[in-house]
Formats: C-alpha cells, sequence, structure tokens
C-alpha cells in the first residue's frame, strides 16, 4: 500500500479525497493548486501547497483530480517514474500521451464542496494497461473503500453517462422543483422528506417497481391539470417525462 501521496488539483474531488485520505492516516505529501488558486477557506489541514507540479520527489503515487480538458497536460509534467492516477470518467487511457505507470482512480459519486457522508461507500474504478499499477491502486484502494473494481474506459464512459441521469439531471429537477414552489410560495423544504424516501426505496426496490404517480396511473386528468399550471421548461419536461413513463408501463394500465 502507497504511504505517501500527492495529489495534482483542488477543486472539490481534489478536497474530498485529500481530506478522507489525511483522515484516514494517509500521508499527503503535497497539494498542487493552479497558479493564482487559493486554499478554500475553512479547510484547515495543514497540507504543503505548491503551485509547481515538477516537484513531486518522495512520493509513490500522485492523483491528478484535474478538469478533462487538462489531464494530458497536466500527466505529461509529472515524473515519469511515479505511479499517476486520474479520477475522470470520461477520458479513457487511449486518450493519453503517456503510457507508462498510468492508471485511473475514478470515484463513482457526485462532489459539490461539501463532506460527502461516507466517503468509504464511494465505489472506486480502476483501470491501467499496467498489471504491476493496477495491483498498486487496488491495494491503496482497498484499504479505504468498501468497493474497488476495474472498469475499462468504455464501461466508465457508459456509466458516466448513468450518473448524469440519476444525479445531474435529478438534481436539475430539484431545482425546478424549487422554482416552482418559489414563484407560488410553497416551502420547498416541504418535499424533501418525499426526495430522501424515493431514494431510499431503491435499496430494496428496483426503479421499475418503484415508479408511482399520475403517469404511472395513466391518469390523463390530473396530467391534464398539471400540465395547465406549467410553461416554459418546466411544462416541456412534465410533458416529456410523463410520456416516457406511460409509454414504459402501457401493458399494465
Amino acid at each position: 500500500m502507497q504511504k505517501k501521496v500527492s495529489i495534482v488539483g483542488f477543486g472539490n474531488v481534489g478536497r474530498a479525497l485529500a481530506a478522507y485520505f489525511h483522515n484516514s492516516g494517509i500521508a499527503v505529501q503535497h497539494i498542487f493548486l493552479r497558479d493564482g488558486a487559493e486554499v478554500p477557506k475553512g479547510f484547515d489541514f495543514s497540507f504543503r501547497y505548491l503551485s509547481e507540479v515538477k516537484d513531486n520527489s518522495d512520493v509513490d503515487l500522485i492523483i491528478v483530480c484535474v478538469g478533462d480538458r487538462q489531464i494530458n497536460e497536466v500527466i505529461e509534467q509529472l515524473p515519469s517514474e511515479i505511479t499517476v492516477a486520474y479520477t475522470s470518467g470520461s477520458i479513457g487511457l487511449k486518450d493519453l500521451q503517456r503510457k507508462e505507470n498510468i492508471g485511473v482512480f475514478y470515484p463513482l459519486q457526485t462532489f459539490s464542496g461539501n463532506p460527502v457522508q461516507d466517503m468509504r461507500t464511494v465505489p472506486i474504478l480502476l483501470e491501467s494497461n499496467s498489471d504491476e499499477v493496477l495491483s498498486c491502486l487496488r491495494a491503496f484502494g482497498e484499504k479505504l473503500f468498501d468497493r474497488v473494481e476495474t472498469a475499462d474506459s468504455d464501461t466508465r464512459g457508459e456509466l458516466h453517462i448513468a450518473a448524469v441521469f440519476v444525479n445531474n439531471f435529478t438534481n436539475h429537477l430539484y431545482y425546478l422543483a424549487e422554482e416552482y414552489t418559489r414563484k407560488e410560495g410553497i416551502d420547498f423544504q416541504l418535499l424533501l422528506p418525499l426526495i430522501k424516501e424515493t431514494a431510499a426505496k431503491l435499496n430494496h426496490t428496483s426503479p421499475y417497481d418503484a415508479q408511482t404517480g399520475p403517469a404511472r396511473r395513466g391518469d390523463d386528468i390530473v396530467l391534464s391539470k398539471h400540465i395547465s399550471r406549467l410553461e416554459g421548461i418546466q411544462k416541456e419536461l412534465y410533458e416529456l417525462f410523463s410520456t416516457s413513463i406511460k409509454k414504459t408501463y402501457e401493458k399494465k394500465l
């Protein structure tokens, strides 16, 4: 297991991993910030913050947590003799210029600046063209996370698409609901128990079986009432989702 780690990039992913590693007894040697970037307020870990990524002596693993567009450029500057892993779900190994001592350490989770409730449950997806690198990443990951699996670039890309549906699109629907309730003078907080229960059901029920609502029942009267009160993108999405749900369950209506 690698005991000394450096992290390049200190956005939401970099901060979450750095804090979790530190709290788990992993020695985080350096945090590399882009020029002009500042340490976020309230982040009080006494890491060594640097701006020059070439200064990476005395580490076993460098984890790159930068945006997809910067991955190739950053990795090219890192020492070739040190194992490097990047955290993207969309960038494949074939897309990189570097071919040796390189791997993927992809945490399948949303990071938005707030602490993840239980980092240990975050699935970690690994890939490398080297058995040795893959073995090192697996040993490192399994000490810290409950589920560590290999996933090639195509699989990660497919999972990333699915993740956009269940997280990014769903969160945008929350936003639209919040906008609607604000407009109507309703407290959005009233919906939080429903949101929690909807997610909790998936621990023991498939999404197909968990579906409820007027579209699932084929209740066109209620659907028409709802649609008549909406406008713009909210109306379009309501109609689109209702059509999709009705088609999904049309044989059972």
